[in-house]
């Protein structure tokens, strides 16, 4: 979710076009199981909270972008009766197969509650047509079947409830006499699912966003023209912005500073850098590609392993220092202990005014040549209170940013005491290292911060406000003088 003040506080998928229909045998119907109280979960799963919204309402919200009729089986919210409430997957699956018929589909998507990271794209892909003479889809993750994220035929209903009649009550078990689609190539991380508290707390920590307490101008009636008083904190979600340290042949390679997403994710960065940079032309370059399993190292889980082929060896050209690039200013770091440098000692930073800063951007648009002819460029610039002391414009964030403070070395200025740097994007990690590093007080931006820029701003006592535009500013750390009490 964005941090901007429109933001909701969840985000549901919208219906993209070409939605399955329902209607016809040809359509879908999708059943969510919700389950009730789990023993090992110690409560109710559904309605555990994942991002702002319940694991239920986040998976219907899922299924409801692909399939046009959503249930819900199970515990309190359950819309559709089971043959034995709480017997367990098969008779889940016997029940929205019953439902699916009774409305005349074709088939259902039968999902668990408990997969919060779920996406559209993998919903889509169970909800495949099936072909002549299966009678379902099952995902193999791991080597283990997910029978409860599969994709079920009608025409094998009679097959399960004659089981069920039987005694049988294992849906896995049942699985090795039917003909079903099982297929290894899905992504685990959409499928994986949380058997305790502190696995969903563990995908909170680790997904691609953070959640960051923000003082949010203006708030209620002004104080003064033009001024507000913040009587409170409110929480928002922020961008995740962690290292990906690349090591190749046992040597580390680079570091990249990327959004968390999951192990899927982080290996198809590696692979794409390693691509880009000219190490590897193909995936047989590869001899592996995997992440660190061990669980005695260190930032284990922002390290990707490579071992190239045999006859397959870095270029010295990617050896070097990789040049920094219009997005990211630290891919040049080779440890990840290299990325937090020592800082300069500092005194305490003034608050900057918020009136100096929302006038920030209309003093630098004024000067901005470059985007005015282009809409094309970056700017940075520095400020001593409302008065614009320094501009520069590049189609590299931080190449602007390394320009100013470049400017101001040269005229013998650092430390920047007093001074504000204005930015017109995003800020990220290496955008407050730079300002701390030139001594400024605060940085301000038209964009958002990321959790990584947030937790240096606040480590370093910096004064950081994003969305500071149309009358707005929120505060992520330090404070604006009028604009905080």
């Amino acid at each position: 979710m964005g941090a901007s003040d429109e933001a909701a506080s969840s985000v549901r998928p919208a219906r993209a076009a070409g939605a399955l229909e329902s209607e016809g045998l040809e359509g879908l119907i999708a059943a969510v199981l919700a389950g009730g109280r789990s023993a090992r979960f110690g409560s109710d799963k559904s309605r555990a909270r994942f991002e702002g919204e319940t694991l239920l309402e986040r998976v219907r919200a899922v299924l409801s972008a692909v399939v046009d009729r959503v249930v819900t089986i199970g515990g309190a919210a359950s819309e559709v009766a089971e043959p034995e409430p709480g017997a367990g997957p098969l008779q889940a699956v016997i029940a929205a197969l019953r439902e699916a018929r009774a409305r005349g589909a074709g088939g259902a998507l039968v999902v668990a509650c408990d997969l919060p990271l779920l996406d559209v794209a993998t919903v889509r892909q169970l909800a495949a047509p099936l072909a002549a003479g299966v009678v379902g889809r099952v995902p193999r993750v791991d080597g283990r079947l997910q029978v409860l994220a599969a994709h079920w035929s009608v025409g094998v209903l009679e097959a399960l409830e004659q089981a069920w009649d039987a005694g049988e009550r294992s849906l896995t078990r049942l699985c090795a006499t039917l003909a079903l689609d099982v297929r290894d190539d899905w992504d685990a991380r959409a499928l994986s699912d949380v058997d305790t508290p502190e696995a969903l707390a563990r995908l909170v920590e680790r997904g691609p966003t953070a959640e960051v307490t923000v003082w949010r101008w203006p708030v209620g009636e002004a104080a003064s023209p033009g001024f507000a008083i913040l009587a409170k904190a409110s929480s928002d979600r922020v961008a995740r912005e962690e290292p990906l340290e690349i090591v190749v042949d046992g040597a580390p390679l680079a570091v990249l500073l990327r959004t968390p997403a999951g192990v899927d994710d982080d290996l198809s960065l590696a692979a794409g850098f390693l691509l880009a940079e000219g190490v590897i032309d193909r995936m047989a370059d590869l001899d592996g590609l995997g992440p660190c399993l061990d669980p005695a190292a260190e930032h284990r889980e922002n390290r990707v392993l490579v071992t190239l082929a045999p006859g397959v060896r870095v270029p010295d050209a990617a050896r070097r220092s990789f040049a920094t690039g219009a997005s990211c200013g630290l891919c040049g770091k080779t440890t990840l202990a290299s990325i937090v440098q020592r800082l300069p000692e500092r005194a305490a930073a003034t608050a900057p005014r918020l009136a100096d800063v929302q006038a920030m951007g209309a003093a630098v648009r004024a000067v901005q040549a470059g985007f005015a002819a282009t809409g094309a460029v970056h700017a940075a610039a520095l400020f001593e209170g409302a008065t614009l002391m320094s501009m520069a414009e590049d189609v590299g964030r931080h190449n602007a940013v390394d320009k100013v403070f470049g400017r101001a070395l040269r005229r013998g200025e650092l430390p920047l005491r007093g001074k504000v740097l204005w930015v017109s994007g995003r800020v990220s990690f290496e955008l407050v290292q730079k300002a701390l590093v030139a001594g400024v007080d605060g940085l301000v931006a038209v964009g958002a911060p990321t959790s990584l820029a947030i937790e240096l701003a606040e480590r370093g006592g910096l004064h950081l406000a994003g969305f500071v535009r149309d009358g707005r500013a929120n505060v992520y750390a330090g404070a604006l003088d009028g604009g905080r009490g």
